[in-house]
C-alpha cells in the first residue's frame, strides 16, 4: 500500500511551517499551526480546466501581483480560491501578513 499521502502531508506541513497531525482516526486537519489549518488531497492529475485557468491568470499577472483562480458554484455561499502553493507561501507564510482570525 502506498504511503504517498503521508509523504505529501509531511511535505506540505514542512513547506508551510506547520505540524502534521498523525492519523489517529479522529477528525482533525492534516496539518496545523497558530493561524492555518490544512487538509491535503493528493491526486495523480489536476483537472485540466482548473490548471489552465491558474496558468492563464499567472501569465497575465504583473510583477508584484498575485494570480489566483476563483471557482464559483451555484450559490455565492461557496466559492473557492485556487492558487499555487509556492505563491501562497511567498505572499502569506513567509511575509506573515495573513490576518490571524476573522
Amino acid at each position: 500500500m502506498s504511503k504517498r499521502w503521508k509523504e505529501q502531508e509531511q511535505r506540505i506541513a514542512h513547506l508551510l511551517g506547520l505540524r502534521r497531525n498523525v492519523n489517529s482516526g479522529k477528525a482533525a486537519p492534516d496539518a496545523e499551526g497558530e493561524w492555518l489549518v490544512v487538509e491535503v488531497k493528493d491526486r495523480k492529475r489536476f483537472p485540466s480546466w482548473i490548471e489552465s485557468a491558474l496558468l492563464k491568470v499567472q501569465a497575465q499577472a504583473n510583477e508584484g501581483q498575485l494570480g489566483i483562480a476563483v471557482l464559483t458554484g451555484p450559490t455565492a455561499s461557496r466559492d473557492l480560491v485556487i492558487m499555487d502553493l509556492n505563491d501562497f507561501r511567498d505572499w502569506f507564510v513567509e511575509r506573515g501578513e495573513l490576518p490571524r482570525g476573522k
